[in-house]
């Protein structure tokens, strides 16, 4: 629950009804009609009318910020999609996966007061799922040979200093 999208959906209402508003400690969508403040001769509005369009408001900024955090995610790990990052199919399998939780996930939940949001995220593939970077064999064997040629110039050296 945001107390951003709290007092978003309560001053679009407020303003709707041409009234003023007072903010409220509580972040709790229940509170925003008990916040209500008349200036001079007037009404207050109908409270079950109110809270309904209270509720449709708050939805409307709850699935906004959703989506800006689900894109935050996504952008995270646009990383795993490039060509030249080389992933197991495993690993390619499980990203996907993650991605296509995240892409669907507005359109799988119902945004309600009191929603945690955090719990409605898939959680992001665990670190160790990532193997480290696919190396050719070529460029192996080439990096052995060179590590070999390097002892064996050690060891000349070596001997080298003792016959001195």
């Amino acid at each position: 629950m945001s107390v951003k999208s709290i007092t978003s959906a309560g001053e679009d209402v407020m303003n709707a009804y041409g009234l003023k508003w007072r903010k409220f400690r509580s972040a709790d969508i229940k509170y925003v009609y008990c916040g209500i403040k008349l200036e001079g001769e007037g009404e207050l509005p109908n409270e079950e009318e109110f809270n309904s369009l209270l509720t449709i408001q708050f939805e409307k900024y709850l699935m906004e910020e959703l989506r800006h955090e689900r894109n935050k995610r996504l952008t995270a790990c646009d990383w795993t999609q490039n060509k030249d990052v080389v992933l197991s199919e495993d690993e390619m399998k499980v990203w996907s996966e993650y991605r296509k939780e995240l892409r669907d996930l507005p359109s799988k939940v119902e945004l309600k007061d009191g929603v945690d949001m955090e719990a409605l995220f898939p959680n992001v593939p665990n670190k160790n799922v990532i193997s480290k970077p696919v190396i050719p064999i070529k460029v192996v064997e080439e990096k052995e040979e060179e590590e070999k040629e390097e002892e064996e110039e050690e060891e000349e050296e070596k001997e080298e200093e003792k016959e001195e």
